[in-house]
């Protein structure tokens, strides 16, 4: 498989299965801050995993450099279909936003946050929800974190060339 090739097609699993699992978990309600984790693991599965084949690819060796390169490329991929997904799932439930509003509302009073303190943080907080400036904050979002984790990702898969009249055998 091309190098190219790799690269999208992981991005294209990679973002169409977060995606899916992030749907799933907004479906059902449970909007569990911990569950939503699992979907940035997904997303480092798939970084891991495209890498390890992106070097297969690059006749078995990868440098840290080709590998970030890589992770951020296959990271664009998965931050478009990601928006695209979560731009559909708003479309579909125009009351996400008051939903979240109201779980937000929840945790302040279960802090003991005095009424006017969650009734400034609720006018703050507002002028977030919007469906526009939370796709502009996803997309980013998973850009600045896809990058972090195409970091980690390269780190562990790099694997360099051997130097001209090195001995590559194993002994």
């Amino acid at each position: 498989m091309k190098k190219s090739t790799v690269i999208i097609v992981w991005g294209l699993i990679t973002g169409i299965a977060s995606s899916v699992f992030y749907l799933f978990l907004n479906m059902s309600d449970n909007m569990n801050s911990g569950l939503s984790y699992i979907s940035w693991i997904i997303i480092f599965a798939g970084l891991l995993v495209g890498a390890l084949q992106y070097r297969k690819a690059n006749n078995g060796h990868l440098t840290f450099g080709e590998g970030y390169t890589a992770g951020i490329l296959m990271t664009l991929i998965i931050a478009v279909i990601g928006t695209i997904s979560f731009f559909i799932y708003l479309n579909g439930h125009p009351d996400f936003s008051q939903k979240m509003m109201d779980m937000q509302r929840t945790k302040m009073v279960n802090k003991g946050m005095s009424e006017d303190q969650i009734e400034m943080a609720m006018k703050m907080a507002s002028k977030f929800m919007s469906s526009t400036s939370m796709i502009i904050f996803g997309f980013f979002g998973s850009i600045v974190t896809g990058a972090i984790l195409s970091l980690l990702s390269s780190g562990i898969t790099m694997k360099k060339p051997p130097i001209d009249g090195e001995n590559t055998t194993n002994a």
